[in-house]
């Protein structure tokens, strides 16, 4: 039910009720045994020497030549206390031990009568503390444990008080605890606890509650919140998320966990925020008492989209989950007004009609994007053969951009006409559309009572990633949308007869259908995602980024221009056996391979080449697709037969090892290399000729 949520919070996990100032978390806590009355106690030793001998009953031991005690012995006083140790002058000084009338007794350093130094208290019930001391009281560092070890506190003291940096254990296994900063005994400032149950919270805390950021874990429910806090409750702006088990990844039906971000009011939902809900529908709008309330948006999986009021979390006159006052309601609903003019009856039909091809496509594209969502082995998923951010989490199941990169480079849809860097900024203008339509839809409200509808660009736009991050997660609506888009820019940009429609149909016939999920196809293309050949770009990480970044203006947005490749590869061959590429090898370095079949549709849609008018040069490349042109330039490098991983040691050793040797020698300001573009040879590209007309590459 696309208007129905999860439950809110979990039942309150009785490990989060706050303690009394004198106790500390958990119910299970050990209770600290009463402290002896060290202030009135202390009152009763001796202060001088000649107050010592009005009030010792009896003394045992070395004296000086004036009859004081002085060096060990024991004396016995008139309230019943001992002391036993070293003397100086009359007063208690040194290693002693002191025994209350009571039986608590303290073992450790005195300092002229004070109990001053470090020791180790122990009282009847067997608790002990040991530690600093200052005048009778904990100061400092020191470690308190409770009865037959139950309990235990290791930290910093203030006047007999915790306060700073401490761990406080509230069970003998030590799996009970809060570890962080207190403040007069209790916790306050950044600390982490981890209750009975499991449950963690790690953030702020003041008087002992959690109040300010931090991440809460139920362990037992397997939820999470992270945000603001106040008192023990969510208050503020946080991100409360209902993980889910084991889920197929590209699983349409259950495409992320059930997460809502936005703003809390005592614990529940209350004011502006967004609910992403586990099949891909998606609410933004106003919450009250934990229920959606008020004017919002709903996106359901399909795309189609409801904007206007809600009641206790309905929508009015309409039936739960129904959509018949819908014109048309096909299993997806495209929102490409910026591609299809979609006022207008033509633009209506031509809108209707990519909809029905979308349709006869659906199974299939499932099928497709299923696949790719399993895929974790394409270098944007970062060196050594890590799984994505993502999927360590399990928050979200989809596809993400760099497993749709691996389909769009297997599918054979990259070219010089589009490359993946153009990929990434169509979705992005993709989702900027999206947003754009809700936030209009917002800002046309009847009743508009204030700016809440900026919430939405300040919490959901973009989520912290850049537009080339490979990580961003891709719901299967998004996926076919894309793809359209991708069609779209490939086709009918180029040639403007053209229709959408049948731009996708050749994305899907003569792309799709003959290449994804293939295996097989490209040999080479196999070998560089193999674990040997991950590992040895993971051992060479540091060099590989420090080259990126000497010639890629925009390193920061993780994208490299071909010229810039270019300059790369001339640079490079001057090390090594020195071996140096024309432009169109050089390019050929940079992209997957290009289609065997259907040339006839390249031409006939007007597909070039690029070369000729030097605009090739200025497409943009990924990190992860530098990469793959690295190892394509090892394997051209060194011809011999050995394995990939093999080559590109050898390439690092030789070549770009000592080209950054080079650079480090250089002075500030300084290059040792100058380029001309390529080695000795004349560029007839006119691109070229303007772009890298430099002085004559050579050594300093």
């Amino acid at each position: 039910d696309p208007s129905s949520d999860p439950s809110s919070l979990p039942p309150a996990d009785p490990a989060q009720t706050p303690p009394p100032s004198t106790t500390v978390v958990p119910p299970s806590e050990p209770v600290e045994p009463p402290k002896p009355k060290l202030k009135e106690q202390l009152q009763s030793l001796p202060l001088d020497a000649n107050l010592s001998k009005l009030i010792m009953l009896s003394y045992v031991g070395e004296q000086d030549e004036e009859n004081r005690a002085d060096g060990q012995g024991v004396a016995k006083f008139n309230d019943g206390h001992i002391y036993e140790g070293t003397w100086k002058t009359g007063m208690m000084h040194g290693k002693g031990k002191y025994t209350f009338s009571d039986g608590v007794t303290y073992a450790g350093q005195f300092t002229y009568n004070s109990i001053t130094g470090v020791g180790v208290y122990t009282w009847n019930d067997k608790s002990t503390y040991s530690g600093d001391v200052k005048d009778g009281l904990r100061h400092g560092k020191g470690v308190f444990t409770a009865p037959d070890g139950k309990g235990m506190y290791d930290g910093e003291w203030v006047n007999g008080r915790r306060e700073g940096e401490g761990t406080i254990y509230y069970n003998a296994e030590k799996t009970c605890y809060y570890q962080g900063q207190w403040k007069d005994n209790v916790r306050s400032g950044k600390g982490v606890a981890v209750y009975p149950s499991g449950n963690k919270y790690d953030g702020e805390w003041k008087a002992n509650r959690k109040n300010g950021k931090g991440k809460m874990e139920w362990i037992d429910v397997n939820e999470s919140y992270e945000g603001s806090w106040v008192d023990d409750k969510q208050s503020g702006y946080g991100i409360h998320v209902w993980l889910d088990g084991d889920v197929a990844h590209g699983d349409t039906a259950r495409q992320r966990c059930n997460q809502y971000a936005g703003q809390w009011k005592a614990g529940v939902r209350e004011g502006i925020g967004t609910f992403q809900y586990a099949n891909g529908s998606e609410y933004h709008g106003a919450w009250s008492g934990n229920v959606k309330h008020g004017y919002g948006v709903f996106t359901y999986p399909d795309g189609h989209v409801y904007e206007g009021p809600f009641e206790n979390d309905r929508m009015p006159g309409r039936e739960e989950g129904s959509r018949a006052t819908e014109d048309v309601a096909p299993q997806l609903k495209l929102n490409i007004s910026d591609l299809v003019e979609d006022e207008s009856e033509e633009g209506k039909h031509q809108l209707k009609l990519i909809e029905n091809l979308l349709l006869r496509y659906n199974s299939e594209l499932k099928v497709v994007y299923k696949h790719y969502s399993g895929v974790t082995n394409g270098l944007g998923f970062g060196l050594g053969g890590e799984e994505s951010t993502k999927k360590k989490n399990e928050v979200v199941f989809t596809m993400n951009m760099e497993q749709f990169r691996i389909l769009c480079k297997e599918c054979k849809l990259l070219d010089n006409s589009i490359t993946f860097a153009m990929v990434n900024q169509i979705f992005y203008r993709m989702r900027r559309h999206h947003a754009l339509y809700i936030s209009s839809a917002w800002e046309d409200k009847e009743t508009k009572q204030d700016d809440s509808g900026a919430v939405y660009y300040a919490d959901q736009d973009e989520n912290g990633m850049g537009v080339n991050d490979l990580e961003r997660p891709l719901l299967f609506r998004e996926f076919v949308e894309g793809l359209t888009r991708v069609a779209y820019h490939k086709y009918c940009i180029i040639n403007k007869s053209v229709t959408v429609k049948t731009a996708l149909r050749r994305v899907v016939e003569d792309h799709i259908r003959v290449y994804a999920t293939q295996t097989g196809l490209n040999a080479f293309e196999d070998k560089m995602t193999e674990p040997k050949v991950k590992l040895g770009l993971t051992s060479n990480a540091g060099l590989l980024s420090a080259v990126f970044e000497k010639y890629a203006k925009k390193a920061e947005d993780g994208v490299m221009s071909k010229r810039e490749f270019l300059i790369f590869v001339a640079d490079a061959s001057c090390f090594g056996n020195k071996k140096s590429y024309s432009p169109e090898e050089v390019m050929a370095f940079c992209e997957p391979s290009k289609p065997e079949h259907h040339h006839h549709h390249h031409a006939q849609f007007g597909v070039e080449n690029g070369l000729d008018d030097g605009a090739i040069f200025e497409n943009l490349m990924l990190k992860a697709e530098f990469l793959e042109a690295v190892c394509r330039l090892a394997n051209a490098y060194n011809t011999n037969m050995v394995p990939l991983q093999e080559k590109l040691k050898t390439y690092f050793v030789g070549v770009l090892g000592p080209l950054m040797d080079n650079f480090k020698q250089a002075g500030v300001g300084e290059t040792k290399i100058f380029v001309t573009g390529l080695e000795g040879q004349k560029v007839v590209d006119k691109d070229i000729k303007k772009g890298l007309q430099r002085p004559p590459r050579r050594i300093l």
